[in-house]
């Protein structure tokens, strides 16, 4: 059994230096501009997921209890952190409160606990068969035809049928975007033997999550040995037999290879810093 992936901070950076929201805050609201910010940076960084659901009304009254603010000063300010882009205007729209820079802050934490950051909640009011993000998908596979995209999956919770928005085909896309660069890509739309295929469907029932298999393949950039040191290298078939595994660290070991698109730049400047 896996352990569980704690998606909350105790901390997060406070720059000495501030930007345009601290000073357009200021300018507007005084100090209590600035008590606002902060006070909702923390309960950010304590939420769950790091974002707030503002549309449910006990989550929105505790915002309003904790920055002490009323209901129309609330909205207000969070008004002017979208314009600002502080918050994400799209997601702050649909009431859903998100800041990327907030998110960017915590690599460092999140890459010692060998775990990716959360993502932006995209999906997160959009039911199974809207479009949105990786694991959402509204057009319907053909009947009998294993590896068709946006197949609709079943599964029972709570002897309930639910439908598995992440699919097989969601899975490939992941991985040909994601894994390190030393392994071999999948053809899309992604197909396997039907007894392969059920495999698959198996281990994405016990683990629906996709940002857990996110993390799984974040943990193969840990391993030289899954990238080809030794001249075998893991593949989107080995990921989904050893997915535990993987995230449990048995595979670990040897110099990290950061993934690109997580930000190893800035994390490589970073530790040169440490380092002078």
């Amino acid at each position: 059994m896996t352990r569980p992936r704690k998606q909350t901070v105790d901390w997060f950076p406070h720059s000495c230096d501030h930007g345009m929201t601290m000073y357009v805050l200021d300018k507007r609201y005084g100090i209590a501009g600035y008590y606002f910010w902060f006070r909702l940076l923390e309960l950010l960084g304590n939420t769950e997921g790091h974002f707030i659901d503002a549309e449910n009304l006990a989550k929105f009254e505790y915002l309003q209890a904790y920055t002490h603010t009323d209901g129309s000063t609330c909205n207000e300010i969070l008004d002017l952190l979208a314009t600002l882009e502080a918050i994400d205007p799209t997601l702050w729209k649909e009431r859903l409160i998100w800041s990327d820079n907030f998110v960017k802050g915590l690599a460092a934490l999140y890459r010692n606990r060998n775990l990716p950051p959360p993502v932006r909640p995209d999906n997160y009011r959009k039911k199974p068969g809207s479009s949105g993000k990786i694991g959402v998908d509204n057009r319907r596979g053909r009947e009998g035809e294993e590896g068709e995209e946006g197949e609709e999956k079943k599964t029972l919770v709570a002897g309930k049928p639910a439908t598995l928005t992440f699919t097989p085909q969601n899975l490939a896309v992941l991985w040909n975007e994601k894994a390190p660069p030393e392994m071999a890509r999948v053809n899309l739309p992604f197909k396997r033997s039907p007894k392969a295929m059920e495999k698959i469907k198996d281990a994405l029932k016990r683990n629906p999550d996709p940002e857990w298999w996110a993390g799984v393949i974040w943990r193969m950039f840990n391993s030289p040995f899954l990238r080809g040191e030794k001249g075998w290298k893991a593949d989107l078939d080995f990921m989904v037999r050893k997915a535990e595994e993987i995230v449990d660290g048995k595979y670990d070991g040897g110099k990290p290879a950061q993934p690109k698109s997580w930000g190893a730049l800035a994390e490589s400047i970073e530790r040169r810093k440490e380092n002078a």
